[in-house]
């Protein structure tokens, strides 16, 4: 082999290892942008829902804002489905996963948010897996998806 070859592949060697750290770093800005993305969606809905909404003591049948609480009650299940299938799939990691984990089922365990999603209509053919993943954590009953 002569010197010109050994360059040659020193350089497609050099190359390769810095398309792969590149290809890391493009990796990890994306995720990062993903995440703020569901962030900024997740503050956005939070903002328009009223500030004691998630609480216990929440009386949703004196709130004057019905029709915006649904609304933004939707856009919340949605981004939760939607965070459950980017888990499912891959494209988050786990960590990720866990934190948003822990506040969607505390979010859903709250009687009167699990009440207005069951109100509201959830179809099942749209979230399959996420009403089981639901299920499976007792938020949602057979009995409240069949009011």
């Amino acid at each position: 082999m002569e010197l010109t070859d050994i360059i040659a592949l020193l350089a497609i060697v050099i190359t390769l290892i810095l398309n792969f750290i590149q290809n890391v770093r493009l990796t990890d800005q994306m995720k990062l942008q993903m995440f703020s993305e569901y962030t900024k969606r997740y503050q956005d809905i939070m903002i328009n829902l009223p500030l004691k909404y998630f609480q216990k003591d929440f009386e949703y049948s004196k709130s004057d804002d019905k029709d915006k609480i649904q609304k933004y009650l939707r856009m919340y299940f949605d981004l939760s489905s939607e965070e459950f299938y980017l888990y499912k799939s891959k494209k988050i990691d786990s960590m990720v996963w866990k934190e948003w984990e822990s506040g969607i089922l505390e979010n859903l365990r709250n009687e009167y948010v699990r009440n207005e999603l069951v109100q509201i209509g959830i179809r099942k053919e749209f979230y399959s897996e996420f009403i089981t993943y639901l299920k499976n954590n007792a938020i949602l009953t057979d009995y409240d998806l069949k009011k």
